[in-house]
């Protein structure tokens, strides 16, 4: 349990505002021209944006050609000074746009970045880590550093820094605090906050096989002869454009076996095998993703199925039980797509498990059924 902790604080905690991947979208040109199909962006490597058009040849032009992106789905994309280049732009992602102050979003290599605008000049949110020491103890601390930020943008509004005080580092804590400096004032002296952009839930699929290759069993014993399995799976991101993944494999696998057993005066080898037939549960976090590419963690979280354990100088010495137990094995992926919509993959697998590397590893094919895949 502790070691799926670590891991999972580990994990950037990412929003997937920053990036767009096959999705149905118009692109409008800095000559107000309008290019209109099945759009990919990638963040990690800000420079072209992708599109389908109507005869489905896949075209690409600049970002510093593109005044504004806006998607079926509602989501807009548009350009904005770089905070930390006087002289250059940075493309993001409209989250919430006011009167006064605005607030933007991207993801580069997995970093969820938070900007401001108002009046024309940019600002980075910012809650970095930071270390000191009292005495013999080292602490890690954040500098909340993006209060700072607010207070400052927000200096004719006093009344508000208590709220700014309390705000979290998060695109649902900055847009209330926005929403409330913001507000549109009445005669009545009513507020009006704005609405943030409604967030929808768009899951994205993917099936695949793949062959898997062991050095230890499923109780992380290492194996003696060559042990292999093949499995199929349906891969579910939380969102069509995310880096967050479930994948449940349904599979068959084979450990050649050895172990030292005790007899009435002498120690002696036992040889066996265990045919492993289940399923298994897996959470995938993709922290670099490009048009062909997606190198990811992953950690297996739970196995569960039927386990025939057999005497090899006995085959009639056999049992065969139900097998289920939760577990971290933690993982990591590459993902390379040659043609649209199919891609192969290599896994190295069982990571905390040292002497069983790399023999534990899968390679693969996956399907995308999402039909407006870009190439």
């Amino acid at each position: 349990m502790k070691k799926l902790i670590a891991f999972i604080l580990l994990l950037p905690t990412v929003a997937t505002f920053g990036q767009i991947q096959n999705e149905k979208g118009r692109i409008i040109l800095d000559t107000k021209d309008t290019i209109t199909g099945v759009l990919s962006m990638y963040n990690d490597l800000d420079l072209r944006v992708f599109y389908l058009d109507e005869n489905n040849v896949k075209q690409s032009c600049a970002l510093d050609c593109v005044d504004e992106i806006i998607l079926d789905n509602g989501k807009a994309f548009v350009s904005i000074p770089d905070p930390d280049n006087t002289t250059g732009e940075i493309f993001v992602n409209k989250i919430i746009t006011g009167d006064k102050i605005s607030l933007y979003g991207r993801n580069v290599m997995g970093e969820k970045l938070l900007y401001l605008v108002k009046e024309e000049k940019s600002y980075t949110l910012k809650n970095e880590t930071k270390e000191f020491t009292r005495g013999n103890d080292r602490f890690m601390v954040k500098d909340n550093a993006y209060v700072s930020t607010l207070k400052m943008l927000m200096i004719d509004r006093p009344d508000l820094y208590n709220e700014i005080d309390q705000t979290r580092f998060s695109v649902n804590g900055i847009e209330h605090t926005l929403s409330l400096y913001n507000t549109a004032q009445t005669d009545n002296r009513k507020t009006v906050p704005l609405k943030a952009e409604k967030k929808r839930f768009i899951p994205g699929w993917h099936v695949y096989a793949q062959y898997d290759n062991y050095g230890s069993d499923i109780h992380a014993n290492t194996v003696e002869k060559y042990s292999y399995g093949f499995s199929a799976g349906i891969q579910m991101a939380f969102t069509r454009n995310g880096r967050h993944n479930l994948k449940l494999n349904v599979g068959y696998s084979s450990f050649d076996m050895k172990t030292r057993k005790q007899g009435p005066t002498l120690y002696y080898s036992y040889y066996y095998t265990e045919q492993f037939t289940g399923a298994w549960l897996s959470y995938a976090f993709t922290f670099f993703m490009t048009q062909k590419t997606e190198i990811y963690l992953q950690a297996k979280l739970l196995q569960f199925g039927s386990l025939k354990t057999t005497n090899k100088s006995d085959l009639s010495d056999a049992k065969t039980e139900m097998y289920g137990s939760p577990l971290f094995s933690p993982g990591v992926g590459i993902n390379f797509k040659p043609i649209k919509r199919v891609s192969v993959f290599g896994e190295l697998n069982s990571l905390l498990n040292i002497n069983a590397m790399p023999l534990n590893f899968s390679v693969g094919v996956k399907f995308d059924l999402n039909p407006t895949a870009i190439k």
